[in-house]
């Protein structure tokens, strides 16, 4: 049974290789860039790109060598710079036993949230989450934004970041109390 849960898990992780690799491409191209997000009520966010952040909308954990660490490359980084190599092997990925459906339901939506070409109609709602302050989506997918220290040279706000993704419609994460903002321009700065 053991050796059968082994192989399930091992065939799992290889898996999620291609839908991360694939979103790893997009978020290449937002690494550094500000995401200035723009309501039809005036409401803005400034989303900032690190390369940090990936792993954590993959909802995964990634070994790396001790010289990799003793190094001072963080665990998040050096996951997503292996996401471009050829021959990465699934062995490096980690997640908590339980999570397979959320794991799964993150990569399957990944490239939707990262996609910001479309957020367009997409909202913005305060979170009913404590640690996350606001979620942007729509009906299938709402990307979690952390608050920064720093404020925006974009809008009147903090800069934002993102921190978490979940397979589940954005009107499902609104506080009781919160606002909707609808997303009708993007800016890349």
């Amino acid at each position: 049974m053991k050796s059968s849960r082994k192989n399930h898990t091992a065939s799992f992780k290889q898996s999620l290789l291609p839908a991360y690799k694939s979103a790893a491409k997009q978020y290449k191209k937002l690494i550094g860039l500000h995401t200035v997000v723009i309501c039809s009520d005036g409401f803005k966010l400034d989303v900032l790109w690190e390369k940090q952040n990936f792993m954590h909308l993959c909802g995964v954990y990634c070994d790396r060598p001790n010289s990799v660490a003793r190094a001072g490359i963080s665990e998040q980084n050096y996951f997503y710079d292996r996401l471009f190599e050829p021959n990465l092997s699934a062995k490096l990925i980690h997640f908590e036993p339980n999570n397979f459906t959320k794991i799964r339901n993150k990569s399957q939506v990944l490239s939707s949230a990262l996609n910001y070409e479309h957020w367009r109609g997409c909202l913005i709602v305060d979170s009913r989450l404590r640690r996350i302050e606001w979620f942007l989506g729509d009906d299938s997918w709402s990307l979690g934004l952390g608050v920064s220290n720093h404020a925006s040279m974009f809008t009147n706000g903090p800069v934002c970041f993102p921190m978490s993704l979940r397979k589940q419609s954005v009107n499902k994460l609104l506080r009781q109390d919160g606002d909707k903002h609808v997303v009708v321009s993007i800016q890349l700065l």
